[in-house]
């Protein structure tokens, strides 16, 4: 199994140096000094199962590396974690509001590195499938992140709250009460619950159900990163870190205020919002968020997840059996035969065991006639040679069959192809003992 594939990024070639001996033991390390270089590679197959980005570097900088990568739909999943000497808050809350997964400064240790890489390249392969499945069943404008700009916010503000778009005034403040709320944080993250488990869509903060901007100010935050900091963690929190790919905030100028718009795209598997003991599952029916009842949750998954789920299994766990279904479905006469004998181990047994015995058994009939042996000699070695064929065959046959049912049910069209092998492999057994018993050199 090959190593997974951390992408290191950094203007330095002495800690480029230092990554690389920390990491390649487990894992196969790329490595790039600048940010344009980081972005070919991590557009390179196979993808980063994770990326280390420095932040201070000549032409791009690790934000806007970041920033690209997380508009980027082949590299918007990939976990990326920031190694850098940049050791002020208001660095790690913006990073983590741009995507990250995490935050390093330097020095570091060498173990709470490889452990945290190692944390993230796991929560990341756990997704990482399902999320290619979901983006070839998804149409190509619903593939990626949309990209706002004031006008295209306008717009939405315009049409009006539906079944894709929310507006919420705050994220934590209740205007009437003059305090903070946390009904008011969870009223947010029901909304990008239910988009995740429904065909995704945006939510705008900072906008009144009206579509009138209010801003972000009234959530009394002191810096807009602190706002994001918050609002990420929240999500870690409360619906799941590895829900993260599926979600982009960002805050935006309209006029002379600022709206954080969180897109979320469809998630493949379902997303559960989790606070104060409770576990709730939402969706979005027409403009509003829905709370399912648990026989309603059963149902809903089995019917909107299911298709996304029977095609990852259908494209993992019976791939064994399938594939090979599918060529020799597509495959006709002869080369859905030819492709038959090459999938069984029955053909490579049988062809190893009649090599193997035609060689003794014409040594031994070699030597029986050397020794004057009596013909029955000869006939008895011959035939002990022969008899062993058949039930070389019919272990292999069966051995064969255990590994399929281990990896899916046989069907029976390739039942058919292996009891029409053992039909011909039985002739050849006979044809060859009738050669020994009838031909006389």
């Amino acid at each position: 199994m090959s190593k997974p594939v951390v992408l290191a990024v950094d203007d330095t070639p002495s800690n480029l140096d230092l990554l690389r001996e920390i990491l390649s033991e487990d894992f196969t390390v790329r490595v790039a000094t600048n940010g344009e270089k980081a972005l070919q590679l991590a557009s390179r197959h196979p993808l980063p199962d994770i990326i280390l980005l420095d932040i201070m570097m000549p032409g791009m900088d690790g934000y806007e590396v970041c920033q690209a990568l997380k508009e980027d739909p082949d590299t918007t999943p990939i976990p990326v974690i920031f190694v850098t000497a940049m050791a002020q808050v208001e660095d790690e809350q913006r990073g983590l509001a741009l995507g990250a997964v995490d935050y390093i400064t330097k020095p570091y240790d060498p173990e709470i590195v490889k452990a945290r890489v190692k944390k993230e390249i796991a929560n990341y392969q756990r997704t990482q499938e399902l999320i290619r499945e979901n983006r070839e069943l998804r149409e190509v404008e619903t593939r990626s992140f949309t990209t706002f700009d004031a006008d295209r916010i306008k717009r939405h503000l315009q049409d009006g709250e539906s079944n894709h778009v929310e507006f919420k005034s705050t994220l934590r403040w209740n205007l009437h009460a003059d305090r903070s709320d946390k009904s008011i944080e969870n009223s947010c993250l029901k909304t990008v619950a239910g988009y995740l488990n429904s065909e995704g869509g945006l939510l705008f903060i900072g906008v009144d159900d009206d579509g009138k901007v209010l801003g972000l100010g009234n959530d009394h935050f002191k810096t807009e990163d602190k706002f994001l900091l918050h609002w990420v963690n929240l999500l870690k929190s409360y619906v799941g870190a590895e829900f993260i790919p599926y979600i982009r905030s960002m805050a935006h100028d309209v006029g002379e205020q600022r709206v954080l718009v969180v897109e979320c795209l469809p998630s493949t598997k379902p997303a559960f919002f989790r606070r104060d003991n409770d576990e709730s599952f939402f969706v979005r029916m027409s403009n509003t968020t829905q709370a399912l009842k648990p026989s309603e949750i059963l149902a809903y998954i089995e019917q909107h997840f299911g298709e996304k789920q029977a095609a990852a299994s259908d494209s993992d766990s019976t791939r064994p059996s399938s594939e090979r279904e599918t060529r020799l479905s597509d495959a006709s006469g002869v080369m859905a035969w030819i492709a038959e004998l090459q999938e069984r181990r029955v053909l490579r047994s049988a062809v190893l065991y009649i090599a193997i015995a035609w060689g003794f058994a014409e040594s031994a009939t070699f030597v029986a006639e050397n020794l004057n042996a009596p013909d029955w000699v000869s006939m008895a070695i011959v035939y002990a040679f022969i008899a062993g064929f058949p039930l070389v065959v019919l272990l292999s046959w069966f051995f064969d069959m255990r590994v399929v049912r281990d990896d899916a049910a046989v069907s029976s069209a390739s039942r058919k192809k292996t009891f029409w092998l053992i039909a011909i492999l039985v002739v050849l057994s006979i044809a060859v003992i009738w050669r020994f018993t009838t031909f006389d050199p």
